[in-house]
Parts: C-alpha cells; sequence; structure tokens
C-alpha cells in the first residue's frame, strides 16, 4: 500500500467533510436572516432559536473535523516508521490501520484500512510495536507483518 496516497485520499476526505459542513453552515445563518424577517411571534422566536441549535452544533462539528485535519498534516506520509507510531501504517493478519486521525474504515486501493487516532484503544494496544510483535485487542491477537 502507497502510505502517501493514502494520506491525500484522507486529507481529500477530511476537506470535503469541511467544506460540506461550511456549506450548511451558510445555509443556516441564511435561514437566520430571513427569519428574522418574520413578524409571527412565538413561532418565529421558536424557529430562530432552532437555527442558532444547528448552527452551533454544525460549529462544533466543524471544529472536530478541523482538528482532525490538523492532526493529520503533521504526519510527514514519506517518512518510513520502524515501530507502530502516529503516522504508522500497520499491516496485521487481522486488517491495516494507518494511526493518524480516527475516521474510521476507509477503502483504498481496493483494500480496507481503519485510520484510527493514535489514542483510540487499538492504537495504544499497538503502540511501540515492531513488525511481527503481537498485541491483543477485544480478547482478538493480531500479529504485524509489515510497518511503514
Amino acid at each position: 500500500m502507497n502510505k502517501k496516497e493514502l494520506f491525500e485520499t484522507l486529507n481529500s476526505i477530511l476537506e470535503n467533510k469541511i467544506s460540506i459542513l461550511k456549506e450548511a453552515f451558510a445555509e443556516k445563518r441564511e435561514d437566520l436572516l430571513s427569519e428574522s424577517k418574520s413578524t409571527a411571534g412565538d413561532k418565529h422566536e421558536t424557529g430562530r432559536a432552532m437555527i442558532q441549535l444547528e448552527q452551533e452544533k454544525l460549529s462544533s462539528q466543524l471544529v472536530q473535523l478541523q482538528k482532525q485535519r490538523d492532526m493529520l498534516i503533521r504526519i510527514n506520509p514519506e517518512k518510513q516508521c520502524n515501530t507502530v507510531q502516529m503516522g504508522a501504517l500497520v499491516e496485521t493478519d487481522k486488517g491495516a490501520y494507518f494511526i493518524s486521525t480516527g475516521l474510521g474504515q476507509i477503502k483504498h486501493e481496493g483494500s480496507l484500512i481503519f485510520a484510527i487516532a493514535p489514542t483510540s484503544p487499538v492504537a495504544q494496544a499497538m503502540l511501540g510495536k515492531s513488525v511481527h510483535d503481537t498485541f491483543e485487542f477485544n480478547s482478538t491477537k493480531q500479529t504485524i507483518h509489515s510497518i511503514a
């Protein structure tokens, strides 16, 4: 697997999600402005409050995605890792993991790869391990076959 291409795929996914959230936030801003032109009394206030709550939720999601992107861009995808660490692409007998950001299961080059944060329980179980080492997660032992 090509770690640099995987990195670019993850970055593209995050940028796309951020863009979608920014568009949704802008739509809610427009909704709020159009709602402020209404004179329906209590119904008007309820509508504004609902829109503001949705904006807050979108804003929180946007902050989380930006944190994930910031974590990802700190990785040098061309760096070869000898142990499991941030930025390592790890292949085990049970699956492949990219220690980067918690995006979950990604299909890349016909393979399923789990993009996981270094703070996730499975990453914590394998941090510092080398090729041929084993680790246990959810009562399942896994052997590391390669690290890139």
